[in-house]
């Protein structure tokens, strides 16, 4: 049985969650075990799937959140470097 950091793509969603400060969701965690114990299959896939919606969610946000501080850093100093601090 493959673990999923034995799977390369779930080991880079992983360490792409953990990079932005992805949290564990205990749970949604619990309702895909849940299901699982149940031998829900329906249940545990549609757990799933809600979980990992859940977690490209916030990297995307905290993506663009990166993204747009990045930007920001970038201006300022263009601007500080061309001597327009307030970009007016």
């Amino acid at each position: 049985m493959a673990f999923a950091v034995d799977i390369p793509e779930c080991a880079l969603l992983h360490a792409k969650a953990r990079n932005a400060k992805v949290r564990p969701v205990v749970a949604e965690h619990a309702v895909i075990v849940e299901a699982l114990r149940a031998r829900d299959a329906a249940g545990a896939r549609a757990a799933m799937r809600a979980h990992l919606t859940s977690v490209m969610d916030h990297l995307l946000f905290q993506t663009e959140e990166m993204a747009m501080e990045q930007a920001r850093l970038a201006l300022a100093e263009t601007r500080q470097r061309y001597g327009s601090g307030t970009g007016a």
